[in-house]
């Protein structure tokens, strides 16, 4: 059985109801995108303006074949101009390799 994943994708915005705005849209897009068990819109608690979506996957090849798509592209665009540019890298996959 191959191992679950959990993508991390960090933004940035100064107004909650812009990027739930945003994540509104974008959600529902992705409700029939094979692979995808859930995601969740997470705000920070130290840094007012900081987000986090956290999606869970099937597997790791089926996150990648997506990833790689034109339609992620398009899906995920209203969530585009919010990605934290402050990080080297404004997203992280993490293989599920122990739960309780």
């Amino acid at each position: 059985m191959a191992d679950r994943v959990r993508v991390l994708v960090y933004y940035r915005c100064d107004d909650e109801a812009t990027i739930r705005a945003a994540y509104d849209v974008v959600s529902p897009r992705l409700s029939h995108v094979p692979g995808l068990l859930r995601n969740e819109l997470l705000a920070s608690t130290h840094d007012p303006s900081g987000y986090i979506v956290l999606s869970e996957w099937s597997d790791l090849e089926t996150h990648r074949r997506w990833e790689q798509s034109q339609e992620h592209r398009e899906q995920t665009a209203p969530l585009q101009p919010y990605l934290d540019d402050r990080l080297p890298m404004s997203f992280g996959i993490y293989e599920v390799k122990a739960s309780y």
